[in-house]
């Protein structure tokens, strides 16, 4: 679980969108580390590391 400070959030967590969901770790808003995205339309699942919600 995470926390929000200053509209953002802090700690693990998940964003659900209108076209992916982000699960994973957040630092200062932005999912950061290693994590999990789903496209919802396809619900295609990708495991990744993640800066600023860009998988690297």
């Amino acid at each position: 679980m995470g926390f929000w400070n200053n509209d953002e959030m802090d700690g693990y967590g998940c964003y659900l969108g209108e076209d992916k969901d982000l699960i994973g770790q957040y630092v200062n808003g932005s999912l950061h580390g290693y994590g999990h995205t789903r496209e919802i339309e396809t619900d295609k699942w990708v495991y990744g590391y993640f800066q600023n919600y860009l998988v690297q």
